[in-house]
């Protein structure tokens, strides 16, 4: 919990802050508030048009207090003001409140090709026993260096397999701003400590794909070319457009752009029409990246920082993930706010027109085991072929121990997010090649029972990953020149500007930095697993998918697992034994009409996913 300064007058008053930057689906709210002496204070809670919804005294002791905000579960999702008076000063802090998708079973039979057994126990009808849930078990194999020797390989971004079996992986090279694209020596590359790399550069020719930086920096459509002139859509003379042709346009300094002049840090909705054209959608920006929030101005949700996402597509709707700013202080006018008392979320957003569009809710935000250093740094999300499941990769960014680590999140929905409790890749030790940032892709290969992703890593602690591309050789980096590209952000009042050994200590470690490229390796279909090491026994909901059944799953060594198909009545109609460790162990056929549920008993057995071929 890191306090910030009151920021209305500036005599000596109180510090204060909620404890969490959101409250989901909670009845009470914590407000912690540092004082001076013992006084009394007022407390005043409204929305957004001025209302006064409560309002009560809460009395003050020297040091931390807490203050409880009871009864939110009667205020609807949205953003409300705190104020807090004592005697002639006033603070006014932001209390947010979502009400997140709780959990249920879905409304009629599945029909899903793929089955995957969520912590929300979505296809779990009946349960006895203990089920345990987990994601993942991810390993890190074949770390490969910078392919330029004095460049930096910051972002393997995807990979990629051709005619031949080799595999490429897509990459920055910025030492000279470009993306190139790089493969392995021999194909199939994916054991760990192998000699066939490291990855080198080729040519398109070798490739056989020409991706060029403009289509690699579209983060899944979020950012597009930026041309000089554009023409405000007039359906007559551009013809029609569908969701799937629109795209932002971030505009970093003030551009006329024939139709609207752009301002500083801006994001403009594009469509391309059946004309050909690309026009913009709307004369004001979907998003901006406010230089300087001011307590007194509401937040509309649609306030952003450098935070990245990409869109997908639910029903009629068009859905984006971006970042979102919480922030408590000034000034914020800085290329990348990494301040610990400022918070970056990930909030879900849509449209039906690409005119008009809504901020639903944040995809993920710190919890009480994390604390308000935990914050989001991009996310990525992606739907499961075959099934109602969205994955979201999401970058967990501890701006305390400034690094970035992957997590993963889901949702039934496409729109309401849940972290699976533990990262997707653990973080490591200050001084670790991967100690500053963890980057996966969200395209992945597979063989045979694993998944494969690109993975990019820095030793840096992550603040001090951008000045050498400032300076142009990391090897060159001195004290003067952390403390230049700095200037604005007032290092020195942050909490690990010390532990890094000040300027000097950030610079040496930048001197010394590593920037690598490897590979994520992990179970095919694997994201969720349900795990029994005792007698397990659960009944899915109805389902109604037709063909054969097949079980990624593991049994151990004196462990057992067994399938049944049950009628609608409850009736026994087969049942099937299954052995061994395989992604697609063959179970049966299912039936060719009406509904049906499965019967799964295990022991000393792991059950990733069912699949109907």
């Amino acid at each position: 919990m890191i306090l910030v300064p009151a920021i209305l007058p500036a005599q000596d008053f109180l510090a204060a802050d909620f404890s969490l930057p959101i409250y989901r689906n909670r009845s009470s709210a914590e407000l912690i508030v540092d004082s001076p002496g013992s006084d009394t204070a007022k407390v005043v809670l409204s929305d957004r048009e001025g209302t006064q919804l409560k309002s009560f005294s809460f009395p003050l002791q020297a040091g931390r207090n807490t203050c409880r905000l009871d009864s939110l579960q009667n205020l609807q999702a949205g953003r409300y003001y705190a104020d807090i008076a004592l005697r002639d000063t006033a603070l006014r802090r932001m209390l947010r409140i979502e009400r997140g998708y709780g959990p249920r079973h879905p409304d009629g039979p599945v029909s899903d090709r793929k089955l995957f057994f969520t912590p929300d126990g979505y296809m779990i009808e009946s349960l006895k026993g203990k089920l345990e849930y987990s994601q993942p078990q991810v390993d890190l194999v074949h770390v490969c260096s910078t392919p330029s020797e004095d460049g930096f390989l910051v972002f393997a971004t995807d990979l990629y397999r051709d005619s031949t079996g080799c595999t490429y992986c897509v990459a920055a090279d910025y030492e000279f701003d470009t993306w190139n694209a790089y493969k392995t020596e021999r194909p199939v590359v994916m054991k760990a400590g192998s000699a066939d790399g490291p990855y080198v550069r080729c040519v398109p020719g070798d490739t056989g794909f020409v991706r060029d930086a403009d289509e690699t920096l579209n983060y899944g459509g979020s950012i597009g070319d930026k041309k000089d002139r554009y023409e405000m859509y007039n359906p007559a003379r551009h013809g029609t457009y569908s969701l799937d042709d629109i795209f932002f346009i971030q505009n970093i300094e003030p551009h006329d752009y024939g139709c609207v002049m752009a301002g500083y840090r801006t994001y403009w909705v594009v469509a391309r029409t059946s004309s050909g054209e690309e026009v913009f959608l709307r004369d004001t920006p979907v998003f901006t990246d406010i230089a300087e929030y001011k307590g007194d101005e509401f937040d509309t949700g649609f306030t952003t920082n450098d935070n990245f996402g990409n869109f997908w597509k639910v029903g009629d709707r068009l859905f984006v993930s971006r970042g979102q700013t919480v922030r408590r202080d000034s000034p914020f006018d800085v290329p990348f706010d990494n301040l610990p008392f400022s918070q970056r979320i990930m909030s879900v957003y849509s449209t039906a027109d690409g005119v008009e569009w809504i901020c639903h809710n944040a995809i993920v935000a710190a919890d009480e085991n994390e604390g308000t250093s935990m914050q989001s740094y991009e996310a990525n999300i992606m739907k499961v072929d075959g099934a109602e499941l969205w994955l979201a990769f999401l970058d967990a960014y501890d701006c305390v121990q400034q690094r970035v680590f992957p997590q993963l999140a889901y949702s039934r929905d496409g729109i309401h997010f849940d972290k699976t409790g533990t990262s997707f890749f653990s973080a490591d030790p200050l001084d670790h090649w991967a100690f500053g940032q963890i980057y996966c892709s969200t395209r992945f290969v597979e063989e045979g029972n694993y998944c494969y992703q690109a993975v990019s890593t820095a030793s840096i602690p992550h603040f001090a990953i951008l000045p050498p591309l400032k300076v142009g050789d990391r090897r060159k980096v001195t004290a003067a020149d952390v403390q230049d590209y700095f200037r604005y952000n007032n290092l020195e009042s942050f909490v690990y500007f010390d532990e890094y050994g000040g300027f000097e200590g950030i610079a040496e470690s930048i001197r010394k930095g590593t920037y690598s490229a490897g590979l994520l390796k992990y179970r095919a279909d694997g994201w969720f697993a349900a795990r029994a090491a005792r007698n397990v026994c659960f009944v899915t909901v109805p389902l109604a998918a037709r063909g054969f059944l097949c079980a990624n799953a593991t049994v151990g060594r004196g462990g057992r697992m067994e399938i049944a198909l049950l009628s609608e009545d409850g009736a026994v109609l087969q049942k099937v034994r299954v052995e061994g460790d395989g992604r697609a162990i063959p179970v049966m056929n299912l039936p060719e009409s009406g509904s049906y549920r499965l019967r799964v008993k295990m022991k000393k057995a792991v059950l990733y996913s069912l699949s109907v071929q």
